[in-house]
């Protein structure tokens, strides 16, 4: 019983004495350190980097979701999940049957609405060769006179509207040429580019994804395509206003059509003279006067024959424009990859009747050969960093780095009032074992500087405006006043006030630990805090503890 007694005391004694040698121990290493205290370190030059840090996924940065720009039936689907197809290689057809039908239907109504013009315009011309005007004088007699008045005009006219028309036709023609010059020079353009073309020759070329290839030959090529619209659009602006014109004097001329295509009527002469519509003749006596009369044929107005033009014309472009939509219809019936890549997802199926550009039926496509992880920014993030950065990137499932960078920021996507802003990292083609949907962690370098003089963070104090550092002179603590630069997690760059090799205090082993409960703390404690940030600090039993985040971790 006594011996079970004194075991207690015996245990308590040994835990007594090994504090004793712990603390000791730990005594002799501060004091050892020859700076009474303080823990020091040297000013020196480093490289210090600032990054945004995001999590985000792997994505193939060529993809296609392509489908059918015209509605009809599916004859064959020839594209398979998991098969690796080229640009421009079939994927599937619809049913032409009714398509071919629509071409040869526009066809014959072109053909027909031209024949009508020709026939228009021989109408015209042979309508202008007949229309005559005859003028005839008599000779004057010395007895007074009145004079006569003069006949119905329709020639006058007749000339301003054929001029009209001549001027109509040439800006129509030049219209018509320049069309014709915009879809070759856009043909062109989708085999420089590697482009799936899903517009009439009179619209901007659209694809069903952005392309990298071409280079400047494809910016050339696009380039032309958008002069010669420009001009085409010059080109229905100057017949749209020649139309107006041709119009106005249609109207006109039917205005006066009252005396157009009529015998003129003279005036009286002496004893009642008269002039016909070919001839003018005076049956006065001694005292008939001189006059003149003119007037046109009976044929019908020559605005009759005008109005037929214009009208055969308009037919005409009407007519041309719906080949164009029947001929483009006919060659979307079938259906082509528009970058080279591997089919994820097909959602056609023979025999199933598709409508235009529909987001169901559709086959999925992603390249093979670059990757890019996209993530998310906040709007405080967002503010410091922009295309061009550098981005160190961590794959889940690979043990390397991946440097990419910074191709896209933004534009900002709103949901439930919360604002982010996609960013997108493009990754070099010579990474390979990336797989979508992978996890990324990306770590976006928005400031860098190499070889600068640095300190470590958690040895820089603010004050205010101001930054100062602790030194040692003479055993005695001293503020130093620095200007700082770039600020990272371990070193804050110091550009002026400190040189290289100058010792500045990181951590006080005599001031007590910050703590919520500091009556419970041991050992000897200590720390500036307050400094500009870190990865951490001295952690554990009280012992040291670096302000704001040191640059390494001592357990206690």
């Amino acid at each position: 019983m006594r011996d079970r007694a004194r075991r207690p005391w015996i245990i308590g004694a040994i835990v007594i004495v090994a504090v004793l040698v712990i603390g000791g121990a730990t005594a002799w290493a501060v004091s050892s350190s020859g700076n009474s205290g303080y823990r020091t370190t040297k000013v020196v030059r480093a490289s210090i980097g600032v990054s945004q840090d995001v999590v985000g996924t792997i994505e193939p940065a060529d993809a296609a979701t392509v489908a059918f720009q015209v509605a009809g039936q599916v004859a064959t689907v020839t594209a398979t999940i998991g098969e690796t197809v080229s640009a421009g290689q079939t994927l599937g057809t619809l049913d032409t049957t009714s398509l071919s039908e629509a071409v040869s239907s526009a066809q014959s109504s072109l053909a027909s609405d031209e024949a009508q013009l020709t026939e228009d315009e021989d109408s015209q011309t042979t309508s202008a060769a007949t229309t005559t005007t005859t003028t005839t004088t008599t000779t004057p007699s010395s007895s007074p006179s009145s004079s006569g008045g003069s006949g119905g005009s329709g020639a006058g006219g007749t000339s301003s509207i054929s001029k009209d028309q001549a001027t109509l036709v040439a800006d129509q023609a030049q219209a018509s040429k320049d069309q014709q010059q915009e879809g070759a020079d856009l043909t062109e353009a989708e085999a420089t580019c590697g482009l799936t073309s899903t517009t009439t020759p009179t619209s901007t070329p659209t694809t069903t994804s952005p392309t990298t290839s071409g280079g400047s030959a494809c910016t050339t090529a696009l380039d032309q395509v958008s002069t010669e619209q420009d001009a085409v659009a010059t080109d229905q602006q100057v017949v749209a206003t020649q139309e107006n014109t041709l119009s106005k004097a249609l109207t006109a001329e039917e205005a006066s059509s009252g005396t157009s295509g009529t015998s003129g009527t003279s005036g009286t002469a002496g004893k009642g003279s008269t002039s016909s519509s070919s001839t003018s003749s005076s049956t006065g006596a001694d005292n008939a006067s001189s006059f003149s009369g003119s007037g046109g044929t009976g044929s019908s107005s020559p605005s009759d024959s005008a109005a037929s033009i214009a009208s055969a014309e308009s037919a005409i472009d009407t007519a041309q424009a719906n080949l164009v939509n029947a001929e483009q219809s006919l060659d979307d019936a079938q259906l082509t990859s528009p970058i080279a890549g591997t089919v994820v997802s097909v959602g056609i199926t023979a025999g199933a009747t598709v409508s235009a550009d529909s987001t169901t039926d559709t086959i999925e496509i992603i390249g093979t050969k670059l990757y890019e992880a996209t993530a998310t920014l906040t709007s405080t993030q967002v503010t410091s960093v922009k295309v061009g950065d550098s981005a160190d990137v961590q794959v889940d499932g690979l043990d390397n780095t991946i440097t990419g960078t910074v191709t896209q920021v933004g534009p900002v996507q709103s949901s439930d009032n919360e604002y982010t802003y996609p960013v997108v990292v493009a990754l070099p083609a010579s990474d390979t074992g990336l797989f979508a949907g992978s996890t990324a962690n990306v770590s976006i370098v928005t400031d860098q500087v190499n070889d600068v003089l640095a300190v470590p963070t958690s040895a820089v104090i603010p004050d205010g405006t101001r930054s100062y550092v602790l030194m040692l002179s003479d055993g005695q603590l001293t503020e130093k006043f620095v200007t700082v630069g770039v600020v990272g997690y371990t070193y804050a760059q110091v550009t002026s006030g400190l040189t290289e090799g100058d010792s500045v205090v990181l951590a006080d082993y005599s001031e007590a630990v910050p703590s919520s409960n500091t009556t419970t703390v041991g050992g000897f404690g200590g720390g500036f805090g307050g400094g500009l940030g870190g990865t951490g600090g001295f952690g554990g039993g009280g012992v040291v503890r670096f302000g704001g985040g040191g640059a390494a971790s001592l357990a206690g």
